[in-house]
């Protein structure tokens, strides 16, 4: 199913926040993959912000209609992403975009 709209959460909080929003783009959007060196460099401006907010989800390859997956796990560097942010700084917000239910490790 092709959807007809897509939101832009980068775009809605520019607009919304001008001025008062600053962006990096974490983990590679296709696969989920991050290094170390991304995840660290993510909790150091989550530690520098007011509130971070961290938006995860399944990649394309695991979203898929009438196919089973082998895990509701997130890939690991998301949740790795999930872990350091939230520890550099405890005003987090986690936005989950996926369409299918996943394993939250580090919802406590």
């Amino acid at each position: 199913m092709v959807p007809t709209r897509l939101d832009d959460a980068r775009r809605v909080f520019e607009e919304r926040m001008v001025g008062r929003v600053r962006y990096d783009s974490i983990y590679d959007p296709d696969t989920g993959d991050a290094t170390a060196d991304d995840i660290r460099r993510a909790a150091d401006l989550a530690h520098r912000a007011h509130v971070a907010v961290v938006v995860i989800g399944l990649p394309p390859i695991a979203e898929a209609e009438g196919v089973d997956r082998d895990t509701l796990a997130l890939p690991t560097a998301m949740n790795d992403l999930v872990t350091a942010v939230c520890a550099a700084n405890p005003r987090t917000v986690v936005v989950l975009a996926n369409g299918a239910p996943v394993l939250l490790p580090w919802a406590d």
